[in-house]
Parts: structure tokens; sequence; C-alpha cells
């Protein structure tokens, strides 16, 4: 999948962040999803890459908004 810009900035807009790691986990990618009042999420697989865990954490929001409508269903 490639993520487009559209994409991505909706996932940053509900609070999906990058991060990428120092030390042992130098070169290395990973997502976070911080929402007010919830502890914060990290996405279970790390990445070589940014636009890698970009696919990751878009393919996570459009999961979580799919839940979020049936619950609202």
């Amino acid at each position: 999948m490639s993520t487009n810009e559209e994409q991505k900035i909706a996932a940053e807009q509900f609070g999906y962040r990058i991060e990428q790691g120092e030390e042992a986990l130098a070169g290395k990618f990973w997502w976070t999803l911080c929402l007010a009042g919830l502890d914060v999420e990290v996405g279970p697989l790390e990445f070589d890459t940014e636009e890698e865990t970009w696919d990751d954490a878009v393919r996570a929001h459009q999961a979580e908004l799919v839940e979020i409508e049936a619950i609202a269903a």
C-alpha cells in the first residue's frame, strides 16, 4: 500500500505519530497512538523506513475508524 498525504494527515490528526529509535533501536521506526485521556498505544512492529511505518499506521487508523463506526451503529 502506498500511503497518500491525505491519509497521513488524517492519521496524524487522529493521534498517530511516527517514532524513530536511538542507540539499540537506531534505524528502526514504529508508530504510537496518543488519544486524550487514554494510554499511549504502541504499534506492534518495527520498520526500516518511515514510509513503511506510515503505511502501517494508516492501516491501523482505518481499522480504528471501522471499529468506531461499528460501535456507533
